[in-house]
């Protein structure tokens, strides 16, 4: 696990988000305690693979390839999470790991519950992305951590186009 923690400023999450990873999962914000924002601002900067669980099984999608994964979905998950654990870091609460949804669908393959409604929109029941760089941004601090699980990184160039994608105001 690498980190690069340095200060800005200001930050916009969604910015971020839409200059340097638009195709993926999204960002978070923390329980606002100040009028405007949170604590932190979370936005994943790259998946490597996405998780989709439907009615043909769990699937792993990567580099434009779909492929089902046998077995008990939630094993094979947690089987993924246990071989990728990485030590919890004082600096971001999300250096990397799962991000995506669960929707309410899941809940049938945890107990039996009656099926009334119709699925009338193709909705996965779970959808997860396997993200391996991330930046939080902490607004009481106004500090930035970069953390990535791949030594290739290049943090310092990362630093480098995020202080670029947040220089020009977003329209």
């Amino acid at each position: 696990m690498q980190l690069r923690t340095f200060h800005l400023q200001r930050f916009d999450p969604l910015a971020l988000h839409l200059r340097l990873c638009p195709q993926g999962p999204g960002f978070l914000e923390s329980a606002a305690v100040a009028p405007r924002t949170g604590r932190l601002s979370l936005v994943p900067l790259r998946r490597r693979e996405s998780y989709r669980l439907d009615s043909r099984g769990l699937a792993r999608l990567q580099g434009g390839r779909e492929e089902f994964l046998p077995g008990d979905p939630f094993a094979t998950l947690g089987g993924i999470l246990d071989g990728r654990r990485a030590a919890p870091l004082a600096a971001t609460p999300f250096p990397a790991g799962f991000f995506g949804f669960f929707a309410y669908d899941l809940a049938g393959r945890i107990e039996a519950l009656p099926r009334l409604a119709n699925r009338d929109r193709p909705v996965p029941e779970l959808w997860l992305d396997w993200v391996d760089v991330t930046a939080t941004y902490h607004h009481q601090q106004r500090l930035l951590t970069l953390a990535s699980l791949d030594p290739t990184v290049d943090l310092p160039s990362l630093e480098v186009e995020v202080r670029q994608a947040l220089a020009t105001p977003f329209p």
